[in-house]
């Protein structure tokens, strides 16, 4: 259409005169008509036009036939999700753009897989939509391009591997359909890694949260093949437990109905717990495994038949009773195990592949650096930590890791000494979750700030003083 517009143009020219002649008037006229005829009678509708501006000038791909909101557009069985990044949060289609979220899916996008998906898990039912399930949909993902401030997952969007799927709280058991609370309910539930993702979805899903960060490269590749990754934890454990360790080998004695040998309980504590699941990969194959293993009494979708006869089961307090108690939170876990700590506990039992703590903090910080990781859990030899580096990380992350030992001084050519001055320069993982809140936060912080290389964007969660930072 444009090109015939131009081309009417240039003829007229030719005649002194800028204007669109009548002749070529009527034929535009009449070629619009017979478009919108076609468009109609082949049901072709429409949320966003191809290339519009936005304030900023940027050239956005926002045309998606509503197709797309229930399986991706660009997405073939010889072009799978190469990784698949998950959302679960009722408040997406609300957001607005200074919200947080936005900076962890757009870290995500500047240091995934150009081939990754991304799952949009949400719900609907405080945006006053009615109509059927697809017109509903439609307005979701509308309200979500809408208010995506950030141009790369905005341009992400143009290449058909983004999905928005409603959740069913009640199926799941979560507080309502605006509160995803809590999500270990869906999480714990064999239905959900069965009915909430794609055919083409990867077996290797990425789950982030409003409070989680890509500052480094991730090359699924590198992770492909284990069960679950999480940031370890330290070795403290629980009320009346010794270590987390200890805590990990009393649960699944709790839950497991046969007899458990020496070398399964010695199993648990071989590389150090690790698993938080605000920033986690995991394999839904295992997963289910794991659900079928040792499923929940309450949460795990399974009919109550394999319950009971199954060897294992969790029989947990439920949260809103033991909150009722104003119990602390260590207590709370002697009743109720975190879905995480459910699967990091069951994973070990069964000897799932996993990674071992130092590899754990390579992918994600929480409460533990990866140093610090070192100190309670090994390994101390410096070749054994450049070949996990090598293996995980990419080439640059190694030698930040080399200029890393050399500026604290802490090693020999061979083996690494502690303590370490936690003041100076930490080595950094691929990702972040909520670490902020457990460190010293001004050093942390500055760190940060002042080293946009290490994470980027990180100025867009905690701006410099007297320096605007704008998400767009």
């Amino acid at each position: 259409m444009e090109r015939l517009s131009i081309l009417c143009i240039k003829r007229t020219r030719n005649h002194g005169d800028t204007k669109i002649s009548s002749s070529c008037a009527v034929r535009l006229f009449w070629i619009m008509i017979c478009g919108a005829y076609i468009c109609l009678s082949m049901n072709c509708i429409m949320f966003l036009n191809k290339y519009v501006r936005d304030g900023s000038d940027n050239m956005s791909i926002l045309r998606h036939d509503k197709k797309i909101i229930f399986q991706y557009e660009n997405v073939t069985r010889s072009n799978r999700c190469s990784l698949t990044v998950v959302i679960f949060d009722p408040r997406v289609p609300l957001m607005k753009k200074d919200n947080k979220l936005w900076v962890s899916i757009e870290s995500v996008i500047a240091n995934g897989p150009s081939d990754m998906c991304v799952s949009i898990q949400t719900s609907v039912c405080e945006l006053g939509f009615e109509g059927s399930k697809e017109e509903i949909l439609w307005n979701v993902a509308d309200n979500i391009i809408r208010h995506a401030p950030l141009p790369l997952f905005r341009q992400f969007l143009v290449g058909g591997r983004v999905r928005v799927s409603i959740v069913d709280h009640t199926k799941y058991q979560l507080t309502s359909c605006s509160n995803f609370w809590n999500p270990g309910h869906a999480w714990t539930n064999i239905q959900y890694w069965e009915d909430e993702f794609h055919e083409f979805d990867n077996d290797l899903t990425l789950f982030i949260q409003d409070d989680t960060l890509l500052c480094r490269p991730l090359l699924p590749g590198k992770w492909r093949g284990l069960a679950y990754v999480g940031a370890p934890w330290p070795h403290q454990g629980p009320q009346r437990s010794p270590s987390l360790c200890h805590y990990f080998q009393l649960k699944w004695s709790q839950w497991n109905r046969n007899k458990i040998s020496s070398r399964q309980m010695e199993s648990f504590c071989v590389d150090g717990p690790f698993g938080n699941g605000g920033l986690s990969l995991r394999s839904r194959y295992w997963m289910k495994k794991a659900i079928l293993t040792c499923p929940h009494s309450r949460y795990s979708g399974l009919n109550q038949s394999y319950i009971k006869s199954s060897p294992c089961v969790v029989y947990d307090y439920d949260y809103p009773i033991l909150y009722k108690l104003n119990l602390s939170k260590r207590r709370v876990l002697r009743y109720n195990t975190p879905e995480d700590l459910y699967f990091a506990i069951i994973l070990r039992a069964i000897q799932a592949p996993l990674p071992t703590a130092f590899e754990a903090s390579l992918f994600s910080s929480e409460i533990l650096f990866p140093h610090e990781v070192i100190f309670q859990y090994g390994p101390n030899n410096v070749s054994l930590l450049r070949n996990y580096i090598m293996k995980r990380m990419i080439p640059h992350d190694l030698t930040r890791f080399d200029s890393f030992l050399r500026s604290n001084h802490f090693y020999n050519h061979s083996n690494i000494s502690f303590p370490i001055d936690r003041q100076q320069l930490h080595f950094t993982s691929i990702g972040f979750h909520n670490t902020w809140n457990y460190h010293s936060q001004e050093p942390f912080r500055n760190l940060l700030l002042q080293n946009k290389e290490i994470c980027p964007y990180f100025s867009f969660l905690f701006p410099q003083q007297h320096e605007s930072q704008s998400l767009l």
